[in-house]
């Protein structure tokens, strides 16, 4: 029988659970996204959408954090499908036809938020709407204008919430 086989794996068990980890990690991400202001280019979809689904995601994320808190965690665990929508949304839109499929997915959320009576201004920053407003100097940190929150801080169920 060969040695490295008898040896046992010491392992130092960690003090802070697993969703504590997260919710560092998190923190951690907000920060570094806010910290570098990122400013979508203005002739392109693709970069709006990313961005959007990102803040979606870290949105979410903090609401299954706070229903892990609050020991709903069936309901946590429910809304762990849409990480996982996000995710796939994500991967096809970035898969091919990138610009196409971006552009589609803008009308659609828009043509969804006005369908129920909302407004498409503050869904996201259009590239065409950013370019006739200036330049970056007009922009805000994610945190103050996420691009799936209303400017009117109303919950639309797509993405009310800032990170």
């Amino acid at each position: 029988m060969n040695g490295h086989l008898n040896q046992t794996k010491r392992t130092r068990a960690c003090k802070i659970s697993e969703v504590e980890h997260v919710r560092k990690y998190l923190t951690f991400v907000k920060e570094q996204l806010n910290g570098v202001r990122y400013y979508p280019p203005l002739n392109a979809y693709r970069y709006t959408v990313a961005l959007a689904l990102y803040s979606k995601a870290l949105t979410v994320a903090e609401a299954i954090l706070v229903l892990l808190d609050a020991d709903f965690c069936d309901e946590a665990f429910g809304m762990t499908r849409t990480l996982v929508d996000i995710y796939f949304t994500m991967r096809y839109i970035a898969n091919r036809d990138t610009e196409e499929r971006a552009e589609l997915f803008y009308r659609f959320i828009a043509k969804d938020v006005q369908g129920r009576g909302g407004s498409r201004e503050g869904l996201f920053r259009s590239p065409i709407t950013t370019r006739e407003t200036g330049h970056p100097s007009n922009c805000r940190n994610v945190s103050e204008s996420a691009p799936m929150v209303r400017q009117d801080g109303q919950g639309d169920g797509i993405g009310a919430g800032q990170l």
